[in-house]
């Protein structure tokens, strides 16, 4: 059913006869009545001057708000980490994870670090994306030497809603500097294992490289057998 006050004129009716009287009636003291459908027909080109017309079927709720359009993104990266110089370079010393290093890269504006990541390039594998990007944000070479997952998590940016998967792999420093990223950080820097963790700025990045520990222990074992 379609209300209105009997008659064609006046904004708040046109409201309630398009709007199917019920945001309009809660916002008015008059009282609306049922609308005849000659009424009705004659109501309609006025109303679609301001608001789609609603038929006598159609519901005000909240389905009918528009939606963010949302897009599904993909990223690869990883945790890039070495053994501090001192101890990778004595053959009588043991490393363990208190000697670790990893790499993080930042903003320093607002001390945010981040594990490097971006997206594919046409035609890439997975581990080509996360091995190029590492490359590139942090200056450094890097070898695969596990799989840490993937994290997911949404955010919202200029009404567009991202829903973003990130796959992260354990990378060992074979070579290059920090000095040599790219533009798109402030900084890319080496942090003991410890330091590393407290710095990181997202939780889920946090996790990844809680996961990679146990995968860096086993390294450090295997690497002095």
């Amino acid at each position: 059913m379609t209300y209105g006050y009997g008659g064609c004129d006046g904004a708040v009716w046109m409201a309630a006869v398009c709007y199917g009287g019920q945001k309009a009636a809660a916002q008015t003291t008059q009282r609306l009545v049922p609308l005849a459908e000659d009424v009705q027909a004659r109501c309609r080109p006025v109303c679609s001057r301001y608001v789609p017309w609603r038929g006598p079927n159609e519901l005000d709720t909240d389905d009918e708000m528009p939606r963010p359009r949302t897009v599904h993104v993909f990223s690869a990266g990883g945790v890039v980490f070495r053994v501090s110089a001192g101890v990778a370079h004595s053959p009588d010393t043991s490393a363990t994870l208190e000697d670790v290093e990893v790499v993080l890269v930042g903003y320093l504006r607002d001390d945010t670090w981040m594990l490097p990541k971006g997206t594919p390039a046409p035609g890439e594998t997975v581990e080509e994306t996360a091995l190029r990007e590492v490359r590139e944000e942090t200056g450094i070479e890097p070898r695969i030497i596990g799989d840490l997952g993937s994290i997911q998590y949404s955010f919202a940016r200029r009404g567009v809603r991202y829903y973003k998967e990130v796959r992260h792999f354990l990378m060992l420093a074979t070579g290059g500097d920090v000095t040599l990223h790219d533009a798109e950080y402030d900084e890319a820097r080496w942090f003991r294992l410890a330091e590393g963790m407290k710095r990181l700025t997202y939780v889920n990045e946090a996790e990844a490289l809680r996961r990679a520990q146990p995968l860096i222990s086993k390294y450090l074992a295997s690497d002095r057998t």
